[in-house]
């Protein structure tokens, strides 16, 4: 398994910051760049418990899918998406939001494994890791810039 874990610190509520990471709509805008967009599922607003989505995006060349569901829930604290099907072996990522003062630390723990056995170790470390750790800083600056935007 690969782990990214990425803290992010912002200016809002655990709250704003716990509702745009979930929120479809503004995911869709984020992601932009990778042409992502939602195949089935709950295809807008905010996902909860148990909820399910299937995106589609375009990474590192190849257009994939992934769907996922909320597995665990705890609102403005944590929540759990984990992927039902796609192109890992295995993937959770666990989104987690501190009150810390004025601020809140966001973090993301994003764990993967790729099928493919050595090789696919091999990619997952030198290619796809690099790829969602860029994927997920720019996502949380977004989640940054607009939490801070409404407060």
């Amino acid at each position: 398994m690969h782990t990214i874990e990425l803290e992010t610190v912002i200016r809002a509520s655990p709250e704003v910051c716990f509702d745009l990471s979930r929120d479809v709509d503004f995911h869709l805008q984020t992601a932009a760049k990778t042409g992502e967009r939602v195949i089935s599922g709950q295809t807008t607003g905010l996902l909860g418990p148990g909820a399910r989505v299937t995106w589609q995006a375009r990474h590192l060349g190849l257009r994939l899918r992934l769907e996922v569901a909320i597995v665990e829930y705890q609102r403005p604290n944590f929540f759990v998406d984990t992927m039902l099907h796609g192109p890992f072996r295995a993937m959770r990522h666990e989104h987690t939001f501190k009150k810390q003062g004025e601020h809140t630390l966001m973090t993301d723990r994003f764990a993967f494994a790729l099928p493919g056995g050595p090789i696919g170790c091999l990619v997952g470390k030198l290619i796809v890791g690099p790829h969602l750790r860029r994927f997920l800083l720019a996502r949380n600056e977004a989640i940054r810039l607009r939490a801070e935007a409404q407060t």
